[in-house]
């Protein structure tokens, strides 16, 4: 893997974890406000954009981030198993995440489905897991991480 593609590897993937959080943190403010503080615009904005920030992140990290990691990481069994598990978080992301959507919609139309306990704690689940999935994709890309690292210490020794 050529060092600039590490780099840049690297880059997008805090892009997308910065906006996954950022969700996190919006869904965490949402929990927080139940039952008597609801914003429904804040609801219904969260609400829409759950599937474009997954969807795009998860695209990222299955068809680049993934392969590029198994082929540094030398492609061992145990690691291969490992991202196919995240593969599969993946999956059950989406699927919970369009319950909270169908939540959160429901709540910014004045309608809620559902009561405001089982929301917060629908939507902790939710949060949590996207947070803890972050927190391991982050430590995952340790290796990107020294190679831009190695890209900066060749460069500071050629000019030595």
């Amino acid at each position: 893997m050529a060092q600039i593609e590490g780099s840049k590897m690297l880059a997008y993937l805090r892009k997308n974890h910065h906006d996954k959080l950022a969700l996190c943190d919006r869904l965490e403010e949402i929990a927080d406000a139940l039952p008597d503080n609801i914003d429904r615009q804040i609801c219904s904005t969260t609400a829409r954009a759950i599937e474009p920030i997954l969807k795009k992140a998860h695209q990222y990290e299955e068809e680049e981030l993934y392969p590029a990691l198994q082929r540094l990481l030398n492609g061992k069994p145990d690691q291969t198993l490992m991202f196919d598990r995240l593969k599969s978080e993946h999956y059950e992301d989406r699927c919970f995440g369009e319950e909270v959507r169908d939540v959160l919609i429901s709540y910014g139309e004045g309608k809620p489905t559902q009561t405001a306990d089982a929301t917060g704690y629908m939507l902790r689940g939710f949060f949590e897991s996207l947070r803890r999935h972050v927190a391991l994709e982050a430590e995952l890309a340790r290796p990107l991480r020294d190679i831009k690292i190695a890209a900066s210490d060749n460069k500071s020794n050629a000019a030595d």
